[in-house]
């Protein structure tokens, strides 16, 4: 029975299931089956239902016998040779005769079995289409977010881009916004309300008192050259303040070499963005300087250590490769390393 049951419900699971390919050829094959399979099962019922009264029907007499010698006899009494109710040892027979049925159960039996292992094998071919569906599916999702992640990525790449353009259109507003007050500052540096020497003119006289005053103590390029490093720092200081009072001291006054330090630190602070930003906002201040300037830096940087790093570490020197005063070029080759001056 519980065969049986398994076969029906299977049955009629294969009976209802549709495919989405072609779901009205699947209909009508999976009813012809079913039906098919009704059929075979209410015949083999109908055949065993019958076949007692079939076995019955043929053990009935085919005629009749009267004996007329016997009174009681008149009656008319049936004879019939295969009676086999009233033999013993034919109700084996009789019993027997089911061992067709069984044959018969049997072959159907097989036949069953077969049918079942068929609708199996088609279950079993439809679960592989369905795999194979869900498969091309799980495919094409795994496009459809390689897709999406790689849109992703561009948006993110996008958006960084972006940031980055922004940090560098605000690095350089208030790069040009410095250099700007710097202008500012020196053209604010004067040696009196009344004086015309102002802005870069400071620069050349402190320039003209100190190499002056250097020429005096070293008359040649060679002595400076060769002189004792000692005692050409010594000469240095004592000529940069000597220098220094012919302006007023301008320079600290007006904090001017503090604050190109405040310009290279915000180079510094910002030179990790990439994109050559210190390089190009090195050139643009280099642009922004005169000779004097930047020999004015050169000796304040001798005081100054983070001047001097700053001039090591960006070579802010450079444009003396462009002047034609040996005596500034040879001063400089004997206190600033090469990398001062040097790209």
């Amino acid at each position: 029975m519980k065969f049986m049951k398994n076969i029906v419900n299977k049955l009629i699971a294969f009976a209802l299931s549709k495919s989405p390919e072609n779901p009205k050829k699947k209909t009508d094959k999976s009813l012809v089956e079913l039906f098919g399979i009704i059929a075979a099962l209410s015949i083999i019922f109908l055949i065993w239902f019958n076949y007692p009264s079939f076995i019955n029907w043929m053990d009935k007499p085919s005629y009749k016998i009267q004996i007329p010698l016997l009174p009681s006899a008149m009656v008319p009494t049936s004879l019939n040779p295969n009676d086999f109710s009233n033999i013993g040892e034919r109700f084996g027979t009789y019993g027997d005769a089911y061992g067709s049925l069984n044959t018969l159960f049997s072959g159907f039996a097989f036949a069953i079995l077969i049918i079942s292992l068929f609708m199996q094998r088609q279950e079993l071919k439809e679960q592989r289409k369905e795999l194979a569906a869900q498969r091309e599916e799980i495919s094409k999702s795994n496009d459809i977010a390689e897709a999406q992640r790689k849109i992703t990525e561009q948006q993110s790449s996008l958006i960084n881009q972006q940031l980055l353009d922004s940090k560098v259109q605000a690095f350089y507003q208030l790069f040009f916004k410095y250099l700007e007050e710097k202008e500012n500052k020196l053209e604010s540096m004067s040696l009196s309300v009344q004086s015309h020497v102002v802005g870069n003119r400071i620069f050349k006289r402190f320039i003209i008192t100190f190499e002056r005053e250097m020429k005096s103590a070293f008359q040649t390029n060679d002595d400076l050259i060769n002189a004792d490093l000692t005692t050409l720092y010594n000469c240095i200081e004592q000529n940069i303040q000597l220098a220094l009072s012919t302006i007023n001291d301008q320079f600290n006054t007006s904090q001017y070499f503090e604050y190109i330090c405040f310009i290279l630190e915000f180079i510094d602070k910002h030179s990790k963005m990439g994109l050559d930003i210190a390089d190009n906002a090195i050139k643009t201040l280099i642009a922004y300087q005169s000779i004097h300037e930047m020999y004015c830096m050169l000796l304040i940087g001798l005081e100054d250590e983070q001047l001097y790093n700053f001039i090591e570490k960006y070579s802010l020197l450079r444009k003396i490769n462009t002047y034609n005063d040996d005596f500034l070029k040879a001063l400089v080759f004997r206190i600033y390393t090469d990398k001062a001056y040097t790209v």
